[in-house]
């Protein structure tokens, strides 16, 4: 459910932050799998990338891909604007997850709901930043913060992976996985 405040009511065909779950309407649950065969072919304990908004829209969830089986200690972070220039600065990042969460397969991504709704107005970019101790699989890019998915209202971009928690940034990374959002129809 959004939990910010903004401006707006129930049969404007926006989704509001302060919007009422129940006015499918306007809220519309949308998700999408930035390869729906969850192809991978690397893996690091993080990955960096940003999100280009064309409608407003409110990121709830996301669906990594685990490196191995079992319990994990995995954290989600956001900031407003590129990653790039702040890949060692964790300061300048807004913890949105930090949990241990249990991957069931290898391979198969698994849902982490976030603490925090993010906010991504139309036009806007937003960074994420998701870390897995055990590890995340993603498929190797070639064009940095180039455009490589789009869903309804999201473009997702190429990003970079880490080699751990703010640190070790290593090749281009493409995100492997699903993405939740709430959006207008």
């Amino acid at each position: 459910m959004p939990t910010a405040s903004r401006n707006g009511s129930c049969g404007d065909n926006v989704c509001n932050t302060n919007e009422d779950p129940g006015c499918a309407s306007d809220c519309k649950v949308k998700s999408f799998a930035t390869d729906p065969a969850f192809n991978t072919n690397a893996q690091s304990e993080g990955i960096m990338f940003t999100v280009k908004a064309t409608k407003d829209i409110n990121v709830f969830s996301f669906g990594p891909v685990a490196s191995k089986n079992g319990s994990d200690n995995c954290r989600a972070y956001t900031r407003a604007g590129d990653y790039q220039g702040y890949e060692g600065s964790g300061s300048s990042w807004s913890q949105i997850f930090h949990s241990t969460v249990t991957n069931l397969q290898t391979g198969v991504p698994f849902m982490v709901w976030l603490s925090t709704e993010v906010r991504v107005y139309a036009g806007s970019t937003q960074s994420f930043y998701i870390s897995c101790s055990s590890g995340l699989r993603y498929n190797t890019g070639n064009d940095q913060g180039a455009q490589f998915v789009s869903g309804d209202g999201l473009l997702v971009n190429q990003g970079v992976a880490t080699a751990s928690l703010f640190g070790g940034v290593g090749g281009i990374a493409k995100f492997n996985g699903g993405i939740g959002y709430f959006g207008s129809p």
